[in-house]
């Protein structure tokens, strides 16, 4: 049994950001060229383990990769991990489908206010 419940080290997350509107689909289009684009470091190297029955709270400024992180964790398709590992009570996370993700309690669901 491993000692930890949530175990992140070292991830990594990258996103192209293009110089140009529509580029990223005028590159799907045209395939033989090259659209510009710059990479974007969202997550740089994020470690941290959760013990069993401990609370751990993410906070940071707009733009920090709170969203980021809880996005590729869940598995959201474009927020696919570069770099690095994340296990669930010793079960690599990287390797679960989104539905056995969510079913493993790793799901993000977003509350609005009733007006």
């Amino acid at each position: 049994m491993p000692s930890n419940a949530i175990e992140i080290h070292n991830l990594w997350k990258t996103f192209r950001l293009y110089h140009e509107k529509n580029q990223y689909l005028k590159a799907a289009v045209l395939r033989g060229r090259r659209a510009r684009y710059e990479e974007f470091w969202a997550l740089k190297d994020v470690s941290f383990d959760v013990a069993p029955g401990e609370v751990f709270v993410v906070m940071g400024l707009s733009g920090s990769g709170k969203s980021t992180l809880a996005y590729s964790i869940a598995g959201h398709p474009k927020y696919l991990i570069t770099g690095g590992s994340v296990t669930l009570d010793g079960v690599d996370v990287l390797e679960m489908s989104v539905d056995e993700r969510a079913k493993a309690g790793l799901f993000l669901k977003h509350l609005s206010r009733q007006k």
